[in-house]
Formats: structure tokens, C-alpha cells, sequence
């Protein structure tokens, strides 16, 4: 039966694909967003997901992802409650002195619901959809059996670097962290405790107690949503304030903390009592420390226009996926970095900088990490944000001064110099041994011990193509001084002759031709025509 249920599912998807234009290769991105919609939850979310990945998906699929609506039907009520005392094994009557069972947002996960604590605390309920992990891992297993897919929907994949049974498994992964709430309720704890140095920024509390694998309960925070910037003028914020401080404590979240919101664009983002504070914790990114330090020396090599550096922390940052030619690479950056020289930092284009960086890494055979690749897709959230409310910004500029105080802190400062020290030891040890190996060479030279050993490689080929090049030539001059002295012959009418022409001549002209035509029969079979 479940088979057969896989062969139903299966015809389905290839049908919606093939009414959206996927057959004659001519689906637009529009074409295939609208496919996305209509095949459900795990399109949907793959979408959306895919929509976070600038180094695998083309510009124009990104835009159209981030259109994919994820208004799911809601759950029944009592199915609601039903779900949540099961989960807690509580009287949801009991627990709770208010509880709202219509969703204030329905996706194809999770549910959100507000409530009220016994206590008088205003709590949100995310609870997630029955069953979704089956339908989401069907589809999922459908689509790593069948990649092809990916690859037959027009310039949906900008790279051969990366593969589409790798996408697949990313996506996989991807969703089964976003499925487990209890690691949403650690990501939240985390993120607290990273940011609790930052009086302006905010966080919700969790509440363990309500807290499952299906089911998580936190503080409601009441506020001003950060896109409303009329509102927030007339409640007296400065709009600029606000996007200095967001982007100062996003830079810490990355190369401070190595923990960072995945999503911050404006609805994930609410300002309540001078506060910035953040939710949904379902995407966040991680950067180990060791990478971090790459990641803090590419972004320190960025800022400062340090080309050699560049290179040096792109191929320590990326995954190797095949040879590199580092003058190629180094080539490929230098074109990059001309183009943004002499450019102030708030006029580039950060877009259009990230997207850059990644054809180039794309082209040398450097894959982007996914850590990586959620940084730069947070990073053009984020530029969106500031384009929007604060034109006159712009991501790089705001984050360059913690960059460089970040460079500037003792313990880098340390490394740093350690490095140059450790450069400055290698250069001199080498140095030292160049005199003594000199003094050597000059003795050997001066008792007449000089030897030098040559060694050819793959020459015999080349020999061997010039002697058969020679053997043509000469048989082409014989051949052509065959037909000459003939014509001679024949004209001079010396000798026997057959039918009034020179005997001897028309033997000249057999032996010609025999020897035109070994000539071409060599040449064609060598195929160096």
C-alpha cells in the first residue's frame, strides 16, 4: 500500500511539473514558484529554504521563493487542544487562564496560538502539525530518487559544484532541525545568553515546563514591528538608531559569538520598550571558531582592500571541490576588488558584492559552506532592511567599525603578530642557509665538481611527429618532382610512347599518383590534415 501511495505521490509531482512548463523546458521561475505552491507543505518549505541559499540558487529563483506563501489550512480546534494536552499531558482548562484556539499564524509546520498562564504571563504556543514529518520525508525521498528534477528546470541551479542529491540532503537536514522544537527552545536559551550584554537587545523566555519536541511555549513580546517605521517615529525612535545598533550586535552575533538569526528581516524583528527584539529561532547559523577566524580575516581583508588576503581567507572559508588555480582565482579577485576600489564603502552595492564573491568561488571550484551561504543570505536580509528604512547605509559601512575593533583587540592583535613573527623566522632561516649553500656551489665550481644532469620528458613523441612530418615533406617533393619531370618527358616526346604520348612519362605520372595518394592516406589516418 505505501508503495503504491509513493507511485501516486509521485505521478503527482511530475504532473504538476509538467502543467507549469517543465516538459518543453520553458517554465519561468514564476512558473515553477506556482508548482511549489500547489504540490504543498514540502515544496513550500524546499523553496523556501532554497531561497536562503544564494550560492545554489540563481538570482531570479531566490526572488520568486521569497514569494511562496505558506498559509496552510488551520488545524480544528479541538484538534488544537486535543494536540497540546496530549503533548503536556495537562487539562488545558487547567494550565491556562486564557487560551485563544484560533492561530495567529497557521504555516505548514506549525501553528501559533497566544495564551495566558495561571501566573498572568502572556505566552505564545507553537505547535506543530500532526504527521508532517511523514508527508515532509515521502516527498523528500521522492525527490532524492528522482534529482533530476533540478537539473531539467531551467537555470534553477547556478553550479555543477555542487551536487542535487547534496542539495537534497542539506534540505533534509535543514528541516529536520526546524522540526524539533526542543532545538528552537535551545537555540532561543543560547541566544539569550550570547546577547545579554546588549541592554538593547531582547529576546523571548522559554518555558521548559511546555516545551517538547512538537510543542514550544514562550514570552509573548508586545511591540512595534521594525517595517513600520511611521509608528515608530511618532512613539519618538530614531529609525537610524535602531538599524546602527541592529547591525552592530548582528556583527557581534558573527564574529564574536559564532550564533546568529538566520532570518532577520522585518518580521522577525519587533521593537518593544526600547528594545530590538528577535523571534523565530527555527534558522539560525553557526561559524566554529576556527572558521570564525577565517571569516573575521576575509571580512578584515574586505574592509582594509587587502587582495592577497582575500584570496588567502576565501580558500581557508570555502570547500575545495575540485583543483584550484590560485593565479586564476587571485585573477578573478582582483576583478572583483578593481571594481569596488575605489568605491566609498556606503556606495556598494553589497547585493551585488555577496553574488560577486560567490561566481567567483563557484567558478575556481569552491563551494560555499552552508554556514557560509545562510551568513551571506542573513547579510542580504539584513542590506534589504537598511535599503529600506535607511537608504543612506549600508551593511558593510555599519559593520566595518566593529571589524576593525575587532582586529584591534589584544588577543588579535597577538595572533596577528605572532603570524608576522612566524613569517619573519621562516623568511630569515631560509635566508640564513642561501650564503653557506652559495660558498658550496662556488667551491664545486672553482675544482671543476660542477655536473649538470639533463633530463628530457615526452620528447620522443615530438621526435618521432618531426620525423614523420620530414618523411611527408620529402615524399611530397618527390611526388611533385615526379609530375615536373614527366610533364617534361612528355613534352620532349623522348622515348617509346603508347598512343603518341611518352611511355616514360606516363609511368612518371602512375608513380606520382601512387605516391599523392599514400601521401593523403597517411595524413587522413593521422588526422592532422
Amino acid at each position: 500500500m505505501k508503495t503504491k501511495t509513493n507511485r501516486q505521490r509521485f505521478q503527482q509531482i511530475v504532473s504538476v511539473f509538467i502543467k507549469h512548463g517543465i516538459k518543453d523546458g520553458g517554465a519561468n521561475p514564476s512558473q515553477i514558484r506556482k508548482a511549489f505552491e500547489e504540490l504543498g507543505p514540502t515544496f513550500i518549505k524546499v523553496g523556501q529554504i532554497l531561497s536562503t541559499r544564494p550560492d545554489i540558487l540563481s538570482p531570479e529563483y531566490i526572488a520568486e521563493f521569497q514569494k511562496l506563501q505558506d498559509n496552510a489550512k488551520r488545524l480544528d480546534e479541538e484538534q488544537v487542544k486535543t494536540i497540546i494536552e496530549k503533548e503536556l499531558k495537562i487539562d488545558v482548562n487547567k494550565e491556562f487562564s486564557d487560551f485563544d484556539l484560533k492561530p495567529i499564524a497557521s504555516a505548514s509546520i506549525a501553528q501559533v496560538h497566544t495564551a495566558r498562564l495561571k501566573s498572568g504571563e502572556k505566552v505564545v504556543l507553537k505547535l506543530k502539525r500532526p504527521k508532517i514529518e511523514k508527508t515532509l520525508a515521502q516527498d523528500l525521498h521522492l525527490l532524492k530518487r528522482f534529482t533530476l528534477f533540478i537539473q531539467i528546470i531551467p537555470n534553477l541551479v547556478r553550479t555543477e559544484v555542487i551536487k542535487a542529491d547534496e542539495i537534497i540532503e542539506e534540505l533534509w537536514e535543514h528541516i529536520l532541525k526546524e522540526l524539533d522544537f526542543e532545538n528552537e527552545a535551545r537555540n532561543i536559551e543560547k541566544f539569550r545568553k550570547n546577547n545579554k550584554g546588549f541592554k538593547f537587545i531582547k529576546a523571548p523566555k522559554v518555558y521548559p515546563k511546555y516545551t517538547t519536541k512538537n510543542l514550544v511555549v514562550m514570552e509573548y513580546i508586545d511591540g512595534i514591528k521594525l517595517s513600520d517605521t511611521k509608528l515608530l517615529k511618532e512613539k519618538g525612535y530614531y529609525i537610524d538608531d535602531i538599524i546602527e545598533k541592529l547591525v552592530y550586535n548582528f556583527a557581534h552575533q558573527v564574529l564574536e559569538e559564532g550564533f546568529f538569526h538566520g532570518d532577520p528581516h522585518p518580521g522577525n524583528i519587533i521593537i518593544s520598550e526600547n528594545k530590538i527584539a528577535f523571534i523565530d529561532f527555527g534558522a539560525m547559523g553557526s561559524i566554529p571558531k576556527e572558521q570564525r577566524e577565517g571569516f573575521n580575516q576575509l571580512l578584515h581583508s574586505i574592509v582594509s582592500k587587502d587582495i592577497d588576503k582575500v584570496v588567502k581567507s576565501i580558500i581557508r572559508v570555502g570547500v575545495i571541490k575540485g583543483s584550484i588555480n590560485k593565479n586564476k582565482l587571485a585573477s578573478d579577485v582582483q576583478v572583483i576588488h578593481d571594481s569596488y576600489l575605489d568605491q566609498p564603502l556606503h556606495d556598494i552595492d553589497v547585493v551585488k558584492a555577496i553574488q560577486d564573491s560567490f561566481d567567483v568561488c563557484l567558478k575556481n571550484n569552491i563551494a560555499i559552506p552552508k554556514n557560509v551561504a545562510l551568513l551571506a543570505k542573513a547579510m542580504l536580509t539584513l542590506e534589504g532592511v537598511i535599503s529600506e528604512l535607511t537608504p543612506n547605509f549600508n551593511a558593510i559601512e555599519l559593520m566595518a567599525p566593529y571589524v576593525r575593533e575587532q582586529m584591534l583587540k589584544p588577543e588579535n592583535i597577538k595572533k596577528e603578530a605572532l603570524r608576522q613573527l612566524k613569517g619573519i623566522y621562516d623568511t630569515a632561516s631560509a635566508g640564513l642557509k642561501i650564503p653557506q649553500t652559495f660558498l658550496e656551489v662556488l667551491n664545486k665550481l672553482s675544482r671543476n665538481e660542477i655536473k649538470v644532469q639533463m633530463e628530457h620528458t615526452n620528447l620522443e613523441r615530438g621526435i618521432k611527429e618531426i620525423s614523420k612530418t620530414g618523411n611527408r615533406i620529402v615524399l611530397g617533393l618527390i611526388t611533385s618532382s615526379l609530375i615536373m619531370a614527366s610533364s617534361i618527358v612528355i613534352v620532349a616526346e623522348a622515348g617509346p610512347s603508347i598512343y603518341g604520348v611518352s611511355a616514360i612519362g606516363l609511368i612518371g605520372y602512375l608513380g606520382a599518383g601512387l605516391m599523392g595518394l599514400v601521401l593523403i592516406f597517411f595524413i587522413i589516418r593521422s588526422g592532422k590534415m
